[in-house]
This record gives C-alpha cells, sequence and structure tokens, in this order.
C-alpha cells in the first residue's frame, strides 16, 4: 500500500468514526443519563469484541492476533471517549 492510498483509507476511516461518533450521541442524548448510557454502552461493546476469537483464511500467530485487537480495542476506546465528549458538551435543556 503507497502512502497516499493509506493517507486516503485514513481519512475515510476518520470522516465515517467521525459521522458515527455523532449519530451515537444522537441516539444517546435523549437518555435521562446520556453519558452513563455511553459508558455501559461502551464497555459492553468492549468487553464483546475483547472475547471474540480470530478468524480469517490465513494462519496468524498469537502475538499478530493480540498487536491487531489491541489496535481495535484503542481505536474502539478513542470511538467511545469521542462520543463521551460530545455528550458531555451538549447544551443543558
Amino acid at each position: 500500500m503507497d502512502d497516499e492510498f493509506a493517507e486516503a483509507v485514513a481519512g475515510a476511516l476518520a470522516a465515517q468514526g467521525f459521522v458515527l461518533e455523532n449519530l451515537y450521541a444522537l441516539l444517546l442524548a435523549s437518555d435521562a443519563d446520556p453519558v452513563r448510557a455511553c459508558q455501559a454502552t461502551a464497555h459492553r461493546m468492549l468487553e464483546d469484541f475483547g472475547s471474540l476469537q480470530a478468524t480469517g483464511v490465513q494462519v496468524m500467530t498469537d502475538d499478530e492476533v493480540n498487536r491487531i485487537k489491541r489496535h481495535a480495542l484503542d481505536r474502539l476506546e478513542r470511538f467511545w471517549n469521542g462520543v463521551e465528549r460530545r455528550l458531555a458538551n451538549l447544551p443543558q435543556s
């Protein structure tokens, strides 16, 4: 993968993450305690994702699987932190 393509993929993923953070914030905003609802949803999703087993066509070492899983969990944590930040900054009604 060349640098230009990698940058395009990174940009597309960042844009999609931004949209999804805002959508989740909108969905959770009507909850009585939206930040708590976000934290509970994030906890459950991170727990579920962390328990997934690697599947795929190629054989991977445990180190490869753990690196991929750690990277994905880090990204999910950043995602949920972004949703929580948006909820915490909602105008109070």
